[in-house]
Parts: C-alpha cells; sequence; structure tokens
C-alpha cells in the first residue's frame, strides 16, 4: 500500500513538450529544408488559387 502512494502518474512525471516541426528544429539542415517545403506549398496553394479564380470567371 505503501508502494501505491510513492508512485507518480506518467503525466506528472514527465512534462510533455509540444512537438516540434521542421521549421523549429535546432539542425539548421532539417531547418533549411523545412523552410523551403513551406513556402514551395504556400507557392503552389497560391498558384492553384489563382488558376481556380481565373477559371472561376471563365465560366460565369
Amino acid at each position: 500500500m505503501q508502494k501505491e502512494k510513492d508512485e507518480k502518474p506518467k503525466a506528472e512525471t514527465k512534462k510533455s513538450q509540444p512537438k516540434k516541426n521542421w521549421r523549429q528544429s535546432e539542425n539548421a539542415f532539417l531547418r533549411f529544408f523545412g523552410n523551403v517545403g513551406y513556402y514551395l506549398w504556400v507557392a503552389a496553394l497560391a498558384i492553384g488559387g489563382f488558376i481556380a479564380w481565373l477559371i472561376s470567371f471563365l465560366l460565369i
């Protein structure tokens, strides 16, 4: 019974750290490719959105 009181739940013993993504990595190599990938994805979405906008005006 004494043993049960001394044991702490896992959530209290370990502080949960938020997961870091590649853009917040301490490694410069991963941070570089994380940023490049992010901005390429943003550019692809912007171009796709512009093309969709143009097509929508052609079909009006």
